[in-house]
């Protein structure tokens, strides 16, 4: 269901509500003369693909609140593994994406610029921000950063002032467009600072292969975990390559990865209901059921039991 807000001139605020093929979606846009403001909830009932498409040829701000999700881009060819706090910016002519969830929520902030607006506030920036501006004069796809920057303090506070705003009318638009730009300039000191300090470990097509490779291991053992050491041996490079290597390709620590697709294959268990909870417990390698159910509730924000008696 779509509604619209009246408001004042060059404000509008419109409600998507409607059900997904794999859950539910909730969001809400506005629209303040130029600037988009785009906040969505997505509650999942399984894991699976998706998709979503935008045709405005804008430079989106993109924030991850919550949730954990891995997306293709169509346009600037390209998949990226995303985690709650995470941020870039981007421009493309459309937008066509794949998503395939890995939590039961995801919910993001979304805030599209005109070219010309964002354009005019990288005239005396860096380097990598100018060669950024260069490419939107001249219609390409980019991205800022290949590494998605974390969202920090000053960056979390604009955006539960965005979230939280108390005004209405006229003042809301002025407030809402305010804040967009600070949000603007506090992301792009963010990630540029967050590149100047990243130092890249993983330099060659090699390199690359052993990550994967480290992957796909570890994944191979979800019941009986391999420990950083014979991970390390197995694909020939040291603990501390495998640790910096394996955040930079895939934005996650090795223990991130493996619990998360613990619990990812105890849920699709429990879905199916093959197995209870404890005999789940036991075969992922949890020391106790309790220490699985507490895990299970903190990604999921249910217990085990929650997903038995849904079903």
């Amino acid at each position: 269901m779509n509604k619209s807000q009246a408001a004042p001139s060059g404000y509008t605020e419109l409600i998507l509500d409607k059900p997904l093929a794999n859950g539910h979606v909730n969001s809400k846009k506005w629209l303040l003369d130029d600037i988009e403001i785009n906040h969505t909830k997505i509650d999942y009932t399984g894991f699976g693909s998706s998709f979503a498409n935008d045709k405005n040829d804008m430079v989106r701000l993109h924030f991850t609140i919550a949730g954990n999700y891995n997306f293709f881009h169509k346009q600037l060819n390209q998949s990226f593994d995303i985690s709650k706090g995470q941020h870039n910016i981007m421009c493309t002519q459309g937008m066509d994406l794949t998503i395939n969830n890995q939590s039961s929520h995801i919910e993001t902030l979304g805030i599209n610029f005109p070219k010309s607006m964002f354009y005019n506030f990288l005239q005396d920036e860096s380097n990598a921000l100018k060669l950024f501006g260069e490419r939107l004069v001249n219609g390409q796809n980019i991205i800022l950063s290949q590494k998605w920057a974390f969202t920090n303090a000053p960056i979390q506070r604009v955006i539960y002032e965005i979230l939280n705003c108390q005004f209405a009318g006229e003042l809301k638009k002025l407030f809402l467009v305010s804040k967009s730009i600070e949000l603007l300039v506090l992301q792009i000191a963010a990630i540029t600072a967050d590149n100047q300090s990243f130092k890249k470990i993983i330099k060659t097509s090699g390199d690359k292969e052993k990550i994967y490779a480290a992957r796909d291991f570890i994944l191979s053992r979800l019941s009986d975990p391999p420990s950083l050491i014979e991970v390390a041996r197995y694909v020939g490079t040291n603990e501390y390559k495998l640790k910096k290597g394996f955040k930079e390709v895939f934005n996650t620590t090795v223990l991130g990865l493996l619990n998360n697709h613990r619990l990812e294959s105890a849920f699709q268990s429990l879905t199916e209901m093959q197995k209870t909870a404890s005999e789940i417990a036991y075969d992922l390698g949890y020391s106790s059921p309790q220490h699985f159910s507490k895990a299970f509730k903190n990604k999921f924000g249910v217990p085990p039991m929650g997903i038995k008696s849904s079903q």
